[in-house]
């Protein structure tokens, strides 16, 4: 519509709203209030009304200086296609507790491991990997960056130590996942 602003909404009830209108065209009516923002749509006689809170910007951590890569982080090219593809065909294998996805350089590529109680498989990927590069990353929340990137190829940033690894497109681009490495 002619709607052009933006509002902080809670990812579940964002997923809510995504999952009741299902898939097709649905009218929707959007209108912004002071503490919520009001969905309203109807469909086949049945009308549904959703009011999801509006969060404030000012209670989350400030993720700007993120945003920018540190100096000295380990910068390269990353697949996000063929990383994806990959890790979908592993990820049977990831451990249900603690399902973690493993990137580690080795001879100079990428390889991808998944592990878990009944077994463990990896995968080379042909793209250059920075000498000692080895990050792990919590499975679920890689796989929905890398489904934002829609195979596109992705600049993948790693700082040393325990700071959040940054995937975006290119230098300024609008789109950028941080993933917290796990330990």
């Amino acid at each position: 519509g002619n709607l052009r602003e933006r509002y902080l909404l809670p990812l579940k009830g964002v997923d809510l709203l995504v999952r009741a209108l299902g898939k097709g065209d649905v009218p929707l009516v959007v209108e912004p209030h002071k503490s919520h923002m009001r969905f309203a749509w109807e469909e086949e006689g049945l009308e549904v009304e959703l009011a999801l809170p509006l969060m404030e910007g000012s209670a989350f951590p400030d993720y700007l200086p993120l945003l920018n890569p540190l100096p000295g982080s380990l910068a390269f090219p990353f697949p996000t296609g063929e990383v994806l593809r990959v890790l979908q065909t592993l990820e049977f294998l990831a451990d249900p507790g603690r399902p973690v996805a493993i990137l580690w350089e080795e001879e100079g590529e990428l390889l991808v491991r998944v592990e878990g109680p009944f077994g463990r498989g990896e995968r080379r990927v042909k793209v250059p990997a920075p000498k000692g590069f080895q990050v792990r990353l919590y499975l679920p929340f890689l796989l929905d960056a890398l489904r934002f990137f829609d195979g596109k190829e992705a600049l993948f940033h790693h700082p040393l130590g325990r700071h959040p690894i940054i995937l975006r497109r290119e230098e300024g681009a609008v789109y950028t996942a941080v993933l917290s490495p796990v330990i």
